[in-house]
């Protein structure tokens, strides 16, 4: 071997041996702050000021107030008025999963709806608010409200017979979407994510429904209208809001364990809090036409709660199960090698035989597969290939690491065999 091999087989081992050391590590260059309000504070919420220049944080009976560039505290004010869900188009007001109004400058609240209903929509220009309880006892034809939010006083109740755990509502007020558990409420959990009309008060469509399905939150409609996105059971679904149907071609995001996300402001993002089954909690960016990672924020072992985007795009806002919180740089473009990928490199992950490596036609790779000591079980250079799938049944169930290598730039990439 001649000592330039010699010396590329030590900075291929180096890399992978960096990329070990940096699965858990958030990158500084990633970081703005980082920020633990008090020892006891746990966000419930997170959420901009329309400006983008304040951060407004929620939990345990009072409310934070931070500048966004330094994460310097400007004010902490007590008051349980519930989780910040929404500010007014001009700024003014705060509406609150309390069902409050309040001064957006003082937080004093102005009005209160006075309805016990724990879970709120509202859409961004605030022109309407649905309310859902997830109260057994309470009566079906007052499950779901409509609300005025100038006055926050109801105009209008719905029949539902089940418990309501998510309501949002589309921007323009046309749609709001409701996540239920119907039936009996003791044996059987008999799930739906329902579509309906604010002008009619009726249902729409039932875009998801069965037994024992174990979770459907984080209903959310795109900034634009032009999607609607819940979690079901741990995966995302997108719905086209012109025809309703579901869309297809997005598995570098529905192959993914999610526990939180968010539509970037330009609708063509998702911001994802997701986790894998090697205790992997990594906050995401991806793009969903065509689909594909455009950037993974490497966190410590523990799951994030919520993900926001600034109004101006520039910043991730993360925060997890305790402090601290995370103040990130948005990343919505990848490297020029990235750039020729139109989805996730690696398909299916973990895996028990083979795995499917996406790649551009256009170009050659050169493909390495290390293990976790480094050692290069696979070597092979692929030319003007769409995809490329390895056999790795007689690999040891563990994890492993991919290299791409192409025009002089390398990405690399994780898989667990099972």
């Amino acid at each position: 071997m001649t000592t330039f091999r010699i010396y590329k087989t030590v900075f291929y081992a180096a890399m992978v041996f960096t990329v070990l050391a940096a699965v858990t590590a958030l990158s500084n260059e990633d970081v703005v702050w980082k920020k633990e309000i008090t020892k006891n504070f746990k966000p419930l919420s997170v959420i901009f000021s329309p400006d983008g220049s304040k951060i407004y944080c929620s939990g345990n009976g009072g409310y934070t107030i931070l500048d966004t560039e330094s994460g310097e505290v400007l004010e902490k004010i007590t008051g349980d008025y519930g989780k910040i869900l929404r500010f007014s188009p001009d700024g003014k007001y705060i509406y609150t999963e309390g069902l409050y109004k309040l001064d957006a400058v003082s937080l004093e609240p102005l009005m209160h709806g006075n309805y016990p209903y724990g879970y709120i929509g509202i859409n961004k220009n605030c022109d309407v608010i649905v309310g859902g309880t997830s109260r057994v006892n309470w009566v079906p034809y007052e499950r779901l409200i409509i609300i005025n939010p100038e006055t926050m006083t109801k105009y209008a109740a719905i029949n539902h017979q089940g418990r309501i755990y998510d309501v949002e509502v589309s921007p323009d007020a046309t749609y709001f979407a409701t996540s239920s558990y119907d039936g009996d409420f003791q044996e059987t959990k008999y799930a739906r994510l329902t579509l309906w009309s604010i002008e009619n008060k009726e249902k729409i469509k039932i875009l998801v429904e069965g037994e024992d399905i174990g979770d459907i939150s984080n209903l959310r409609f795109s900034p634009d209208g032009t999607m609607f996105a819940a979690k079901v059971e741990g995966k995302i679904h997108i719905w086209n809001t012109e025809t309703w149907e579901e869309l297809e071609g997005i598995e570098c995001i529905t192959e993914r364990i999610v526990y939180t996300f968010t539509f970037s402001p330009d609708s063509k993002y998702l911001v994802c809090g997701t986790g894998d089954k090697d205790l992997n909690y990594p906050t995401i960016i991806v793009k969903i036409h065509p689909c594909s990672l455009i950037h993974n924020y490497n966190y410590p072992l523990c799951t994030t709660n919520s993900v926001n985007v600034s109004p101006d795009s520039k910043y991730v806002l993360s925060f997890r199960n305790g402090p601290p919180m995370h103040l990130l740089r948005a990343h919505w473009q990848l490297s020029s090698l990235e750039d020729k990928k139109m989805y996730l490199p690696l398909t299916p992950n973990p895996t028990m035989d083979k795995i499917t490596i996406n790649l551009n036609p256009n170009l050659t790779y050169q493909i390495r597969i290390y293990d976790v000591d480094s050692n290069l079980l696979y070597n092979n250079e692929i030319i003007n290939q769409k995809t490329y799938t390895y056999n790795v049944e007689y690999l040891a169930t563990g994890t492993y690491f991919i290299l791409l290598e192409s025009q002089n730039k390398l990405e690399t990439y994780k898989f667990i065999k099972e």
